[in-house]
């Protein structure tokens, strides 16, 4: 029985392609740039390249579950990831807004749902490292300038999409993931292997 390739193995046979329309590249509102490779559905790459190219992402909620599990490699850089444990209560701190995806747009529900954070974990992720999550749990992750990952998602095993922000938010949100030009994400790439140099 054959192994699947590794998610590194996978990164350098892709590499040359990223920014193509096979590999097309969007800005993420949580401030990465995102490649979904269309034949490879189940692959995500992530570059975190800095804010001066990244979209503003204040009002975007940073703590959020997921669609599906996943396990992610870092390539280059770090992660710092935070999981949280949450208590749904009335008197909690924190919304949930409910998450649709319609093509490049998320829209975000308020909803009359309260949690408070109970416990909150932390893990540095370093390069060559790989860390997974389960679709159910809550996290955040921050990365520093120049990280690339790359994930491979499991089975979509979870409906509910959601993201906590202050319970005081109680207006409907919605975001575009913007196209970046083949250009752009070379430039970037480039950028980036000199930066490693």
């Amino acid at each position: 029985m054959t192994s699947s390739p590794s998610l590194s193995d996978i990164f350098q046979c892709v590499l040359p392609l990223l920014g193509t329309d096979d590999f097309p590249a969007y800005r993420h509102p949580l401030g990465f740039f995102h490649i979904s490779p269309r034949k490879l559905a189940n692959i995500r790459i992530h570059i975190w390249p800095g804010p001066s190219k990244a979209p503003p992402q204040s009002r975007f909620p940073t703590i959020h579950n997921h669609l599906f599990s996943f396990e992610s490699r870092v390539l280059v850089g770090r992660v710092l990831n935070k999981r949280y444990c949450l208590k749904s209560c009335e008197q909690g701190a924190l919304r949930r807004f409910r998450i649709k995806y319609k093509g490049e747009v998320s829209e975000l529900t308020p909803l009359e749902d309260f949690a408070s954070i109970v416990s909150v974990t932390e893990e540095e992720i370093k390069a060559s490292h790989t860390y997974s999550l389960s679709a159910e749990e809550y996290h955040s992750s921050i990365a520093d300038e120049g990280t690339v990952t790359i994930l491979r998602t499991k089975h979509t095993e979870n409906a509910n999409v959601f993201v906590l922000k202050e319970r005081s938010h109680n207006t409907s949100l919605r975001f575009t993931r913007q196209k970046i030009s083949f250009e752009e994400l070379r430039q970037t790439l480039l950028e980036l292997k000199l930066v490693l140099r």
